[in-house]
């Protein structure tokens, strides 16, 4: 006997409160009724309803078995969805060993699986794709199952399905999902099966199959069975957006009303007199919309950017909501968003007050909003590490992912790596010569047999170099020692080469084939092996360690052989399985997905994150799918389904609905056209309650006096800022002069020969320890070639190694071997070359210096200032090789190391440096003389770290020599402008702008640096400073 009651209603509230009314059967209080929802959201609202309702007034729902709609079959006895033979993840290695078995029919099956590396994706999208048969075409199955040749027949390219079919049917014992329904159904029906429940009931059911129809309707004729079904309006409506918006709602009511033995309308209250309450009425009652609808904001869309502007958007349009309405509370209101995850990070930058560092006084007034938003996806950093270590083999490896691998807390704290650890790291790696790859065998996957700059030759190249750290051994077999490696590095090199070791041996381990077993143990083995998780984090150790398991007790027994990227396959599917708690219902403004929470009733209600280029959706199908073919009513149909979300939100909303929407590019001025479902509410409400939004948060016209539209303190300060009168902005680096609070009172010899390299670097240094560096990262490509910087840069290298004593062709060996150069024959002919200049350069410094070097230490008291440093010295000559062209830069160091030594030891000493292009000698001044330059220089020291000098070297040793020659410098600006261009580096090019020159700039008169005839402060440190260096070269 049928005893099914349907109950409808425009109004899911009403519905529940006609729910709440049914009482439990009085004859057995212990008898509890069944009841299905749509889902956890709709569960905990409707509990949290029927506990509220004004009926005993106890505050709590008792006396119900509540589960999912779609849990039914389980609960009448069918397998539990963990424990079903033919669900989905068990079924995939059923398909799998199929495939391998050659079953028949299986061919074209088996070749597209053999066809590329995603064998498990692939099979697992079979494997969905036959469950969906079975909800949505049962018969068909049964039929393919009856005679699988028949049905293959019909089929052409396609017929292996049933072939398929009929294969898991001889290796699956158990009856597949149709026969078991079919049974169920049947049993129920002709009472030899009871249900434990007195009666049953089905609230706000979605996702409607035949199938489950089929049970509630054999469930049925054993109770009694209420479906509480909320409707759009009536069967036959005229109302547009019902039309455009709400199909999926009537392809739902429609098969609920055939099997129906009685059909009860729940009445809806009546709509407010608002424009939301009018388009909601009309829609529930199928009539047109009304026009015009009410002037008021109950229905507000607005044109935004991107999802990061549209959550600002959102900020202020909900702390103007809660400013209005003081009875407004958290709980009230609801964020809807097809993509909660990408929406989930600008929620909590923007709502959650610990992360604005902008002071308790300019915070912004939502930050004490409570709003609970899901979790984002990869907030486990071992599963995520799980995924990378099997990504790792077919990526290039490169020095950064190493340095990342070390840096990940939970490896770090593996193998004690610290903060300042890792910082060091970065520079070894680097001077390791790192680039790309683990080693050569993983290199050659991707068909490249070379060698040089791999993770594993790295770590071979700084061990060797903490074991060799005295300059000795350029290189030691065919591996280059790094010369960079101090003692202190050998725990950090230890742990970096036995965590190289681990992942080479891991990425092996899981470069070919292996069983899941086998795979399974590999995985185990590599958390044992890399990761040390602490104690406050351990929660997400024991999520990985529970997916393995699931993992392996659902491929129980297979045989398969899997690749990596099955695996890595298998771990999202794993994890995509997992269900977070979700956090409905607990007092706090929610954000959710567009059908975590269908038609339940908010005072206010926001639709987010639409955007016309993926929203509604719209699925590519799948060619295997026999259903896209021939869609039915019931059929998945996910554009439709968002469509229809929109209208359930319209039909949500209590009070007020809110819709941000793209419809502005944040690149170009360019417009988007607005998403289907918000173009049906652009033209049942009219274009002129679109708001278009501004770009930025800082717009002047939200802080219009008149409707201010945001409560951004920090926004409203910058658009003040905006409108105000425009002056110009500070220059940063106009810093004047710093005066020191203690005169200089110590200064380093190589100190002091920073300043005449660069008087701008000198003043950051000494008196804010600032460096601007170059924001290149290092190269993490194998070098094919050899540029200017790259060729001085071995070229030194080998000049020191000779001058360290090192034989010619070690210290070629050792270059070699570097990574620094080509490899193989690509970098011989620019290395001999490389080798011939710095031979010849050491050479020629040889046959000038040809003494045995000997430290002199300095320690002089200069004006009240400890001047102190060492010098190395030949034959009492200050003597040094440069590889490149001996330049102003070399010469002041030079000459500041001479002057030491000269006072130092009472004897005149002379400087001799060797390049390419000769030998420079400086000749040394008298010791008194000497400890005069010295005292400028010391002064001049002093004044460096007050002021910025104009004083770079090229330059100023250019004007010097002019001047010596009794010239005029400024005749020959061209000459100054081409070594300015040589001298203005990033740091001058913070002093001093494109148009303006140092000897254009500050004049000297009145300066203690004046100099008579210099009309410049750069002409007059120029001739003092620089004019006794140009006399010492002769």
């Amino acid at each position: 006997m049928n005893q099914l009651r349907l109950h409808t209603s425009a109004d899911q509230a009403a519905l529940a409160h006609a729910f709440a009314s049914v009482e439990a059967d009085a004859q057995d209080p212990f008898a509890r009724p069944l009841l299905l929802t749509a889902g956890p959201g709709v569960q905990r609202w409707l509990s949290q309803r029927v506990a509220t309702a004004p009926r005993d007034g106890e505050g709590i729902m008792a006396g119900y078995e509540v589960h999912p709609f779609g849990a039914l079959e389980s609960l009448l006895g069918g397998a539990p969805a963990r424990e079903d033979a033919w669900e989905a993840a068990r079924l995939v290695w059923v398909i799998l060993d199929a495939c391998a078995d050659a079953a028949p029919g299986l061919d074209p099956l088996r070749r597209h699986l053999d066809a590329n590396d995603q064998r498990y994706a692939n099979a697992l999208r079979i494997a969905r794709l036959l469950r969906r048969y079975a909800e949505h075409r049962p018969t068909m199955l049964t039929a393919w199952r009856d005679d699988p040749a028949a049905a293959a027949a019909g089929l052409g390219p396609d017929g292996w399905q049933p072939w398929l079919w009929h294969a898991l049917h001889a290796r699956i014992p158990a009856a597949d999902p149709v026969e078991r329904r079919a049974a169920l159904a049947a049993s129920l029906s002709d009472g030899t099966l009871t249900p434990p429940w007195p009666a049953a009931h089905v609230f706000a059911p979605r996702r409607l199959t035949p199938v489950r129809l089929g049970l509630v309707r054999a469930l049925a004729d054993a109770l009694p069975v209420d479906v509480w079904l909320p409707v759009v309006g009536p069967e036959t409506s005229a109302n547009e957006l019902a039309l455009a918006l709400g199909r999926r709602a009537a392809h739902w009511a429609a098969p609920w009303r055939a099997v129906a033995d009685a059909e009860v309308a729940v009445p809806a209250p009546a709509r407010p007199d608002t424009a939301l309450g009018a388009l909601q009425a009309a829609v529930a009652a199928g009539a047109p919309l009304p026009h015009p609808l009410p002037a008021d904001d109950t229905v507000s869309l607005h044109s935004s950017h991107a999802l990061g502007r549209q959550a600002e958007v959102l900020r202020e349009l909900l702390t103007t909501a809660f400013a209005d309405d003081p009875t407004l509370e958290p709980r009230d209101v609801v964020v809807l968003t097809p993509d909660p995850e990408a929406l989930a990070p600008h929620i909590a930058a923007l709502f959650d007050g610990a992360l604005d560092a902008r002071g308790t006084a300019r915070r912004h007034p939502a930050a004490e909003l409570r709003v609970a938003v899901p979790r984002q996806a990869g907030v486990n950093q071992v599963h995520a590490l799980l995924l990378d270590l099997l990504a790792l083999r077919t990526s290039r490896a490169t020095a950064s992912q190493l340095l990342g691998w070390a840096a990940h807390p939970f490896v770090a704290r593996r193998f004690g790596f610290s903060p300042d650890d890792l910082d060091r790291l970065e520079d070894l790696v680097t001077a390791a010569g790192v680039r790309w790859g683990i080693n050569g065998e993983q290199r050659a996957w991707f068909g490249v047999d070379v060698q040089q700059n791999t993770w594993q030759l790295g770590v071979q190249r700084l061990t060797l170099g903490e074991a060799f750290s005295d300059d000795t051994h350029a290189s030691v077999g065919t591996v280059a020692t790094v010369d960079d490696v101090s003692s202190t590095d050998t725990d950090r090199i230890g742990a970096l080469a036995e965590l190289v070791s681990r992942l080479s041996r891991l990425t092996r381990r899981f470069a070919g084939e292996a069983t899941l077993t086998d795979w399974l143990a590999g995985l185990r083995e590599a958390l044992e092996l890399l990761v040390e998780v602490p104690f406050e984090e351990g929660w997400q150790l024991a999520q990985v360690w529970s997916v393995l398991a699931d993992i392996e007790e659902r491929g129980a027994g297979t045989s398969v052989p899997l690749r990596s990227t099955d695996v890595v396959a298998l771990l999202q599917d794993a994890w995509g399985r997992r269900r977070e708690r979700p956090a409905f219902g607990n007092g706090t403004l929610v954000v959710a997905g567009l059908e975590d929470l269908p038609r339940v009733p908010h005072r206010l209600v926001c639709l987010v994150g639409l955007d016309e280029r993926t929203f509604p959706r719209r699925g590519l199908g799948d060619g295997d799918d026999l259903i896209a073919r021939d869609r039915g009513p019931l059929d998945p149909d996910p554009g439709a389904d968002d469509r229809q979300a929109v209208l359930d939100a319209v039909l949500a909303a209590t009070e007020r609905l809110v819709v941000i929407y793209q419809g502005q590019s944040s690149l170009t001025p360019e417009g988007h056209p607005p998403p289907a479902g918000v173009v049906e509410l652009i033209e049942a409400v009219g274009q002129g309650r679109v708001q278009p939004e501004s770009l930025q948060p800082f717009a002047p016209v939200n802080f219009d006096a008149a409707a201010p539209r945001s409560f951004d303190r920090a926004a409203h300060a910058a658009a003040s800022a905006l409108v105000r009168e425009p002056r110009p902005a500070p220059d940063r680096y106009a810093i004047g002069l710093l005066p020191r609070e203690a005169p200089l009172t110590d200064l380093g010899l190589d100190q002091l020969g920073s300043l005449l390299k660069h008087p701008g670097k000198f003043l950051l240094r000494e008196r804010a320890g600032l460096s601007l560096l170059s924001d290149e990262s290092a190269s993490e490509s194998i070098p094919l070639e050899l540029g200017y910087m790259e060729s001085w840069q071995v070229g030194d290298t080998m000049l020191e190694g000779l001058l360290a004593g090192q034989d010619a062709e070690q210290v070629l060996m050792a270059r070699w071997l570097s990574g620094d150069v080509p490899p193989h024959h690509l970098g011989r002919g620019a290395l001999l070359e490389i080798q011939t200049k710095a031979t010849s350069i050491h050479r020629r410094f040889s046959e000038a210096a040809p003494e045995d070097p000997h430290t002199t230490s300095v320690d002089l008291d200069v004006d009240g200032v400890r001047l102190s440093g060492r010098v190395v010295t030949r034959g009492g000559v200050v003597a040094q090789a440069q590889y490149g062209r001996v330049d102003a830069r070399h010469l002041g160091l030079a000459w500041v190391r001479q002057l030491a030594v000269t006072a130092q030891t009472g004897r005149r000493t002379d400087a001799l440096l060797a390049g390419p292009g000769g030998v420079t000698r400086l000749s040394g001044p008298p010791p008194e003389l000497a400890r005069g330059f010295l005292s400028d220089l010391v002064a001049l020291a002093h004044d460096g770290t007050q002021r910025v000098l104009p004083l770079p070297p090229r330059v100023s040793e250019f004007w010097a020599r002019v001047r010596a020659g009794h010239g005029d410098p400024l005749s020959q600006t061209p000459q100054l402008e081409k070594l300015w261009g040589y001298d203005k580096d990033q740091v001058w090019r913070t002093w001093y702008r494109a148009h303006e020159a140092p000897w254009r700039g500050e004049p000297s008169k009145g300066h203690p640096w004046a100099v008579p005839g210099e009309p410049t402060l750069l002409g007059a440190l120029a001739v003092r400073v620089w004019g006794p260096i140009v006399k010492a070269q002769g």
